[in-house]
């Protein structure tokens, strides 16, 4: 058995380039995200849920010569080059991006030591490791492409996470070793791996541009800890290998800190803001150099000088947003605290199950809803009616969580590579897909009503009125980033706020029968609704009966395309319901609705009372002349 590097042969004869597109995700913040994916790793694979994981961030120089095998990779890396300029354009932008690349990896190697980053984790299963197997975690990890063995309601499941470290390595090279508990025993594997572009041997045979450090021929990792000038490269170097040795380490070589050496800051705020309720939850614990952060500690790192004067030096981040979301999320721990002012609502949702949501009330907060998953953050925005703006609301902050397992693993499903978003369209299955816009339109609907029990303005709430609107521009102060661009078709815009006011409601709609049609609408609702035709009567099957609702100040305005119109109208309801658009009754009598493209994305949506809401919609045809809408409820009926 010969151990070193190698580089498979590429029997194709293509052409492998230096950046992968799962390397992609990571490139606008490659540090934070390095962290981000380092720790859900290590969550994933948590060992005894008495305790909480222990994650250690370590940068430390090594001598270059330690670096096993360092003269075959250096000869790797300058192949690599020359077969770059052999065979590739070297004029354009990117070509000297790469040629750069390859020129800064040999000088690092030409020095006497190079900086190394390490993720090392600790009460973890480790990563096991199986000859005749495909499917073990470590050949996962080190060998296979865009795949994952993690199950789907694992914090990471694509399989691109692996790359993240190649990212932050000015030579694209890792080193991976995991202790792993099989039966009664205890393992170690040890591997290295390259990512370059394609090159040619010494006796000009193309080879892949990924290689691996390990038992050359066959490409499996070294089992043993045998190097001892390059034991830094080890989990463990216990000849005995017990529980406290479990765990798996990750060395970046070559990482790529900033001059300002300001990244154990960097990866400390954002470990807090990502993980902040894994680690209040005492789930986790997170070393980053000389900084401890755990549930007993985690409260002290609010304290703005603990990091504004270190990120002030790096001209990468701005500070103002930096800090105001480092505030907002002491704001979120400090709504998982038992407090007066923290409302905890726990339900059974249909087809989440269990879930939890914790509403802190409180002066100048900003009315946002952070969604967590396993302990990790995925965003602030679900993108459903009903939960992108919040006024009518006193100023809040609430934390979500699913309890349930299956619940998490829909979430997941809808999650894209980086984690940061829930998109219901993911699911590649027809079903799995149905059931993620359900589940979506569930939540916003759950949180929503319970924003609107506890978080409801009271006394002087400052409210809009309704019959005024018609005459001035629509309160966008309250509207956050989602504000209605409305144009006020009577002038210049006008804002006024007034004390509330009690606004006269429309009565409710009665179920439709058979017999004449309802009266013409009463002057409080300029905009009539259509009534739909009556059931017959007689016997029949059982049929679903649509119920008009009242919606109040619809305006729309027409787009670059014709056929392309922004709907504006307020509700006078909470709920789901259908949507028609129609022509007025004073240019068309025949009650048809007009046709919509894309009409299934407009037909049901969740409707808040008194939330003013725009909708994008385009027509099959163009229409002249003024329009009307209309929304439906749908209860079951009888036979009719």
């Amino acid at each position: 058995m010969t151990i070193g590097w190698e580089h498979p042969e590429d029997t194709r004869r293509g052409w492998e380039g230096i950046n992968s597109a799962d390397m992609e995700w990571f490139r606008d913040e490659p540090i934070e995200k390095f962290a981000r994916e380092g720790v859900q790793n290590s969550l994933d694979a948590r060992n005894d849920m008495s305790k909480p994981v222990n994650v250690k961030f370590d940068l430390m120089d090594v001598k270059v010569e330690s670096i096993p095998d360092i003269k075959e990779l250096r000869g790797n890396i300058n192949r690599a080059l020359e077969a770059f300029k052999d065979n590739q354009p070297t004029d354009s932008t990117a070509a000297l991006r790469v040629i750069k690349l390859y020129e800064n990896a040999i000088q690092l190697l030409s020095k006497n030591t190079i900086p190394v980053f390490q993720i090392i984790d600790s009460n973890t299963t480790g990563m096991s490791w199986d000859d005749d197997s495909k499917n073990s975690h470590f050949f996962t990890y080190m060998k296979a492409t865009s795949h994952s063995g993690k199950g789907s309601d694992s914090g990471g499941s694509f399989g691109i996470g692996k790359m993240a470290p190649f990212v932050v390595s000015a030579i694209r090279t890792i080193f991976a070793s995991s202790v792993y508990k099989q039966g009664n025993n205890f393992f170690q594997v040890t591997q290295g791996k390259a990512v370059f572009s394609s090159l040619f041997d010494a006796n000009k045979v193309q080879r892949s541009g990924t290689g691996f450090w390990g038992e050359k021929g066959e490409f499996n990792p070294v089992k043993s800890s045998e190097l001892i000038d390059s034991n830094w490269i080890y989990q463990s170097t216990n000849n005995n290998l017990t529980n406290d040795d479990l765990g798996t380490k990750i060395s970046t070589i070559g990482f790529n800190a900033n001059e300002n050496k300001i990244w154990k800051y960097e990866i400390a705020s954002s470990i807090i803001k990502n993980f902040f309720a894994a680690i209040h939850s005492n789930n986790l614990e997170v070393e980053v150099g000389d900084l401890l952060i755990n549930s007993k500690s985690l409260n002290t790192y609010f304290k703005m000088e603990n990091f504004a004067h270190k990120i002030k030096t790096n001209k990468n981040i701005d500070v103002e947003d930096w800090q105001k979301e480092f505030e907002i999320t002491r704001e979120y721990v400090s709504s998982l605290e038992d407090s007066s002012t923290v409302e905890v609502i726990n339900s059974k949702l249909e087809i989440l199950g269990e879930c939890e949501l914790r509403i802190k009330m409180d002066d100048d907060l900003p009315k946002r809803v952070c969604y967590i998953r396993n302990g990790m953050k995925i965003t602030e925005a679900l993108g459903v009616s009903g939960v992108k703006s919040f006024s009518g609301l006193m100023d809040f902050v609430a934390v979500f969580q699913c309890l349930n397992q299956k619940g998490n693993e829909i979430l997941r499903s809808m999650e894209n590579p980086s984690h940061n978003a829930f998109d219901p369209n993911r699911p590649e299955d027809v079903l799995e897909k149905s059931k993620a816009h359900n589940a979506v339109k569930e939540l916003a609907l759950w949180i929503r009503t319970n924003l609107n029990d506890y978080a409801r303005s009271q006394g002087e709430e400052v409210k809009d009125i309704d019959e005024l609107l018609e005459f001035f521009s629509w309160e966008e102060e309250e509207q956050g980033e989602d504000g209605i661009d409305e144009i006020n078709p009577f002038g210049k815009p006008v804002k006024i706020k007034v004390k509330r006011a009690t606004t006269k409601k429309l009565p409710k709609i009665p179920n439709p029968r058979p017999g004449p049609s309802p009266p013409n609408p009463s002057p409080n609702n300029p905009n009539p609704i259509p009534t739909p035709p009556n059931p017959k009567p007689g016997p029949g099957p059982v049929t679903n009966i649509r119920i008009p609702v009242a919606v109040n100040n619809f305006r729309f305005s027409r787009q670059e395309n014709e056929k392309s119109l922004k709907l504006f109208f307020t509700p006078e309801f909470s709920g789901e319901a259908e949507f028609e658009i129609f022509k007025s009754e004073a240019d068309s009598r025949d009650g048809t609705p007009l046709g919509l493209v894309d009409a299934k994305d407009k037909n049901t949506m969740i409707y808040i009372e008194g939330e003013r809401t725009e909708l994008d919609i385009e027509l099959v045809d163009s229409i002249d002349g003024s329009l009307e809408i209309a929304l439906f409820q749908t209860k079951g009926g009888k036979k009719s």
